[in-house]
């Protein structure tokens, strides 16, 4: 049976609510938020959130609080969604449904299990140890952040990012998995035996490959866009005869 009083009273303890009123479901004891929540954090707390939130209107903020575990967060969060700088080894618990941004940045995940399904602006996940893109949202209404990790491929990644794909500094061996379009800008690093004819076939506004040779930019942008087989054969071509038999391949 649900002990809405205990409920409330662990919901006043752990967390700020802005404006100050929330609802406890007495069938479910789910936490509905009209306004924004921000995790105290407290050593009470010791990393856990202790309620279950249902949907919340506003923002959902726990960031450096020391959060272990997403378990308890709201399952849908019309607002942004902000966990970074915590000690997160995964996503699990997070909500499934984040209609602002979602950063999960400066944690220590190894893995996205978890992360929402649907994030309707930005979803950043720079700086952790993921060496997979596993559990990403498929599709990302604004821009994705990836840098900073330990991934040598782009699979599991997001199908469509609606405006930034970043990429950057991470060990990349080949840009499997790479999304059908980016609405933007697509950015990563430039290394000469990284393989580089999936590139041609991203849908990209525009390319950007830090430090890449004036030679490779000239011809990748003759091709970019294209998924004719003859086209890539020939830009395969050409990088050999510019001698970037490294960058050549698929």
């Amino acid at each position: 049976m649900v002990d809405v009083k205990k409920i409330s009273r662990d919901v006043r303890k752990h967390f700020n609510i802005t404006p100050g009123a929330f609802e406890v479901n007495p069938q479910t004891g789910d936490v509905d938020v009209k306004g924004d929540v921000t995790f105290k954090g407290a050593e009470a707390s010791q990393g856990q959130f202790h309620v279950q939130f249902g949907t919340v209107q506003g923002d959902f903020v726990c960031d450096e609080k020391g959060v272990l575990s997403l378990k308890g967060s709201p399952h849908t969060v019309h607002g942004n969604f902000f966990c970074f700088g915590n000690q997160l080894k995964d996503l699990v618990g997070a909500p499934s449904v984040v209609h602002g941004g979602f950063s999960c940045m400066d944690n220590q995940l190894t893995s996205l299990k978890g992360a929402p399904e649907q994030v309707g602006h930005w979803f950043a996940c720079d700086n952790n140890q993921l060496t997979s893109l596993q559990g990403a949202p498929r599709w990302v209404g604004s821009s994705f952040i990836c840098a900073s990790n330990k991934l040598t491929s782009l699979e599991g990644g997001p199908v469509q990012v609606m405006d930034r794909y970043n990429c950057r500094l991470n060990p990349l061996k080949s840009f499997e998995g790479a999304p059908e379009r980016v609405g933007h800008l697509f950015e990563c690093d430039y290394k000469k035996d990284l393989p580089l004819l999936r590139l041609i076939t991203l849908q990209a506004k525009k390319l950007d490959m830090i430090a890449a040779p004036n030679a490779v930019w000239t011809i990748l942008n003759k091709y970019k866009g294209t998924h004719n087989p003859g086209d890539i054969l020939r830009c395969a071509s050409e990088l050999n005869e510019a001698g970037f038999e490294g960058n050549a391949e698929w």
